[in-house]
């Protein structure tokens, strides 16, 4: 569903951001991240970029300033997936109407990425020039840990078909 991706983009790009996440309320979740994993990775991130308790907690204080302030975008958002679905389980189906509610999803969810592109630029402020230099090289690691996966999953799902293909092949050879 579009709403869940929109959170996994949100936290993955917090995450490449780096700081973001280290500041993301662990007890609520973000972005459809498991709480204690999110807490595992922000301590992680935070340990590799050595930062002070000062940052933390600007950190900290800066992100809950653009979660709050995106507060009623969010849920804007979701109720009006929820509008959505509702629709298509009922015969209450308008285009115009899913048009409507699609465009301005749109807008919000841009106004959202925006608003979060500016607070990670106000962000990057708080760091040192070493911490933003370690910060540039684990997006540049897990953006190759990235792409190794999805090689993977490539590969693996290109066999699965090959041996799909070979199953049905057989089987058509002893019907």
């Amino acid at each position: 569903m579009k709403m869940v991706r929109f959170k996994h983009v949100l936290a993955v790009g917090a995450l490449v951001f780096g700081f973001g996440a280290i500041q993301l309320p662990a007890q609520e979740g973000f972005g459809g991240l498991h709480p204690e994993r999110l807490e595992k990775m922000q301590g992680m991130l935070a340990e590799k970029l050595n930062l002070t308790a000062e940052q933390r907690t600007k950190l900290k204080q800066m992100w809950a300033e653009f979660k709050d302030a995106n507060k009623v975008s969010r849920e804007k958002i979701k109720a009006n997936e929820q509008q959505l679905k509702q629709m298509m389980e009922t015969d209450s189906y308008s285009r115009d109407k899913a048009q409507q509610i699609l465009k301005e999803n749109s807008e919000l969810q841009q106004k959202t990425r925006l608003a979060m592109m500016d607070k990670m630029q106000e962000m990057k402020k708080v760091l040192t020039a070493e911490q933003l230099a370690k910060l540039k090289d684990l997006r540049a690691e897990r953006k190759e840990r990235v792409g190794e996966r999805r090689e993977r999953m490539k590969e693996r799902r290109e066999l699965k078909e090959q041996k799909d293909t070979q199953q049905n092949s057989q089987k058509k050879a002893t019907d």
